[in-house]
C-alpha cells in the first residue's frame, strides 16, 4: 500500500467552531479539532492511535458513494491524506 492514502472522513461542525470527525473505514474511530486547519493532524493522530495497539489489516479506503447513508447528515465528506507508512 502507498504510504499516503486518501480516506473519506465525515466532518460536522459542533457548537461554536469545533469540528467532529467520523472515520468510517476504521470502526469506532473519531477525531475532534478546534479549527479546520487542525483536522488533518488530529485525524492522523487518531488513526495512528487506533492502529498501534490492534492487530488487523489496514482497510483499503472506501468510496464516498459507498459510505453515504442515513447516519451521515448535517456535515460534509472530505478526502483526507493519511500517512500509512507506520502501520
Amino acid at each position: 500500500m502507498n504510504s499516503r492514502v486518501l480516506y473519506a472522513v465525515y466532518v460536522h461542525q459542533g457548537e461554536g467552531s469545533a469540528f467532529g470527525v467520523t472515520i468510517p473505514d476504521f470502526p469506532g474511530c473519531f477525531a475532534a479539532a478546534d479549527s479546520w486547519n487542525e483536522l488533518p493532524s488530529r485525524i492522523q493522530e487518531t488513526i495512528d492511535a487506533i492502529c498501534v495497539n490492534r492487530e488487523f489489516e489496514i482497510p483499503e479506503p472506501s468510496s464516498v458513494g459507498n459510505l453515504s447513508g442515513e447516519r451521515f447528515k448535517g456535515g460534509m465528506w472530505v478526502l483526507t491524506p493519511v500517512d500509512a507508512s507506520s502501520f
